[in-house]
């Protein structure tokens, strides 16, 4: 008796035989099987095998069937394409009583397990038969599942997956296709990717790719338009592999596919949101952080170069005139590029600007401006919480030009060390503090230093863009080679030709390497010229209220400025025009700027110098519209405008409206003395 396998084990038999006789000697050749316990059925009619065997349970009903290849009006192999049809998946052994080789070719064809004959039949044959029909049947199902597993992946794949035979025909198409271009699997197959999904331009080059994938030269990754089944274009990027059949040639090749037509929108339209972005950060630049140097100041001359780099940076300067004497120059950048950069340079050129106002106004009575490190620290008490909240900070120089003292103060802020060329020695000082920048210590006690100057000197104020810059080899052009140029264009050129010369050779070094400067290349220049102001032999502030009822202190004010330092220069009669005059200036101030308001402020300033008086007016309300084009006044009644201006021009010698450097209204009236000309 035949003893391997599992002793255990249960095979279901379903024996379809129209001959008792043989169907007995079947049955007992399985009994006589030790290696498994067999549990048969039989049936005799070919019309019942089939539909048993198409039944959806038959798989699970049965392990094997031994089918008799004579059946009546049947044979078996007819019985065999009907269930095989019918998508049986139980494994089918033909049985016949004589051998016949067409018949068992016939059989293996159209899917039997295997062919035995009769009357040959003993334990071992049958037992081994039904064993390898048994692991057939496991090895198919397997198989089956392992097929339906792949094509659930790729049909629920976020990705496209096209496989293509060596002829370019499509065998594949998943379900992300078919949902991106509105063909179906029925629609493609069969057809290639050249027919209907490229556009022409495109068919030559796919067409390249393809052939050096089945040459097995790569190509693996690249992108195309598909024009899909509406007409729409959608671009996909590829990443391709080859599968190999048994002699080695590439019999397949898997396209996988990602739709990046949005993608590739939305990295347009980030372009363009960056280049909008870098045209409002230049826009910030131009107009909120650099500012044109003043003109026509005697004694001193100015010179500002800023070159923005392709990316938007923090660079800014500034200028606050007090007089025809005294100027500070401002300097910083803020750490970091872009647009927050550019506010934060904006916000502290801003806060600078409002501490120097504020602090203008607080010390006037003293007459006295207040100090650069005033400034400095005003603006520290502001700005620094809110730099150390934002993990941020800047850098800058405030510098205080005193022509009449012929000295600079200076403010150190962690900035690139300015420049001092000396003119009678030709040589360059590097000048430093020891503050650090603000934002890095809430506690930071800012202190000025005081240096002397001489007419001819020049002072170079400069972001780090300039020293930092390199060539494509990491060289740095750093700050003995910036010593070099502006010393040399100092010694012949104007302010204005020494900030171009510095930033030319910067960008002539970056270049020769054909490198880019990737910071902002910003500088100020300063010349002190050879020039005496006359010395101030008095001065006078004082501040009201815009109360039509306190012009009476104003008054008060320019008759005792008069008598202490323009007496006997002015008569008691054009002392008298004056006070007129500036009572109009003031009376202007009241209606125009503020409307009649009494809650805004006015603050009226007097100098005496040896050969002309000088009042200004200052107030903090609407800014002047165009005096040049104020019509002189009527005096036939017709117009009642024009009276106020006509009154000051008649009692001084000039007259000039303009908006000081803290933002206020201004009109500046000078009084030459007899024997003088305007």
């Amino acid at each position: 008796m035949y003893t391997q396998g599992k002793k255990d084990e249960v095979v279901r038999v379903l024996i379809v035989d129209d001959d008792e006789d043989d169907y007995v000697i079947t049955r007992d050749l399985l009994s006589d099987i030790q290696a498994a316990r067999y549990e048969v059925e039989w049936i005799s009619d070919g019309e019942e095998a089939i539909r048993r065997l198409s039944d959806p349970r038959a798989g699970s009903l049965y392990d094997v069937c031994l089918l008799d290849y004579r059946l009546g009006r049947y044979n078996g192999l007819d019985v065999l394409r009907e269930v095989i049809a019918n998508g049986s998946s139980t494994p089918v052994i033909l049985l016949t009583g004589q051998e016949d080789s067409d018949v068992d070719r016939e059989a293996v064809r159209i899917g039997a397990s295997d062919y035995l004959v009769k009357g040959r039949i003993n334990a071992i044959l049958i037992e081994r038969a039904i064993r390898y029909a048994c692991q057939q049947k496991q090895t198919l199902e397997a198989l089956r599942s392992q097929t339906d597993f792949v094509s659930a992946i790729l049909d629920t794949a976020g990705a496209l997956v096209v496989v293509l035979d060596r002829d370019g025909r499509i065998v594949r198409f998943n379900r992300q296709c078919e949902l991106t271009t509105g063909y179906t699997l029925a629609d493609v197959q069969g057809r290639t990717v050249f027919d209907f999904l490229l556009l022409p331009d495109d068919e030559e080059a796919v067409r390249d790719v393809f052939g050096k994938l089945k040459a097995g030269e790569g190509a693996s990754h690249y992108e195309n338009d598909w024009v899909i089944r509406d007409g729409e274009r959608r671009r996909i990027s590829w990443s391709n592999t080859t599968l190999p059949g048994r002699d080695g040639t590439v019999e397949f090749v898997v396209c996988t596919g990602i739709d990046v037509t949005d993608r590739r929108l939305a990295q347009k339209d980030l372009a363009a949101a960056r280049e909008r972005e870098v045209e409002v950060g230049a826009s910030i630049q131009r107009t909120l952080l650099v500012r044109k140097p003043p003109q026509n100041l005697p004694g001193i001359t100015f010179g500002a170069t800023s070159v923005p780099s392709q990316k938007i940076g923090g660079d800014y300067f500034d200028f606050f005139v007090f007089g025809e004497t005294c100027v500070d120059v401002l300097v910083g950048d803020v750490m970091g590029k872009g647009i927050s950069a550019a506010l934060l340079a904006a916000a502290a050129k801003t806060q600078f600007q409002r501490a120097v106002r504020r602090l203008v106004y607080g010390v006037a009575p003293y007459g006295r401006l207040p100090e650069p490190e005033e400034i400095v620290a005003a603006v520290h008490a502001v700005l620094t919480p809110e730099l150390v909240r934002l993990n941020s900070f800047l850098t800058l120089a405030y510098a205080r030009f005193d022509l009449v003292r012929r000295e600079m103060k200076f403010v150190d802020c962690g900035h690139p060390h300015p420049l001092h060329v000396r003119k009678q020695t030709g040589c360059c000082e590097l000048l430093s503090g020891d503050n650090m920048p603000l934002g890095m210590n809430a506690g930071e006690r800012y202190r000025q230093v005081t240096l002397p100057f001489l007419p001819g000197d020049v002072f170079f104020f400069y972001s780090d863009g300039l020293t930092e810059a390199c060539d494509n080899s990491d060289e740095l052009y750093g700050e003995e080679r910036l010593i070099e140029t502006v010393c040399a264009a100092a010694q012949t050129g104007t302010p204005q030709a020494v900030t171009h010369n510095a930033v030319n050779d910067v960008q002539s070094f970056c270049n020769a390497g054909e490198s880019v400067s990737s910071d902002d290349l910003t500088c100020v220049a300063v010349r002190i010229e050879d020039w005496l102001p006359l010395e101030r032999l008095g001065y006078r502030v004082m501040e009201m209220r815009s109360d039509a009822d306190k012009m009476e202190s104003a008054r008060d004010f320019i008759d005792e400025f008069c008598v202490a330092f323009a007496r006997p220069s002015i008569s008691e009669g054009e002392q008298d025009l004056l006070i007129l005059a500036i009572n109009e200036a003031v009376g202007n101030s009241i209606e125009h700027a503020y409307g009649g308001s009494a809650d805004g402020r006015i603050q009226v300033e007097a100098e005496s110098y040896s050969d002309h008086l000088r009042f200004r007016v200052y107030d903090d309300g609407m800014r002047f519209r165009e005096h040049a084009n104020v019509p002189p006044p009527s005096f036939d009644g017709s117009r009642d405008s024009g009276f106020g201006r006509f009154i000051m021009e008649q009692c001084f010698d000039r007259v000039e409206y303009s908006n000081d450097d803290i933002g206020r209204n201004c009109v500046t009236l000078t009084k030459l003395y007899r024997g003088d000309t305007a």
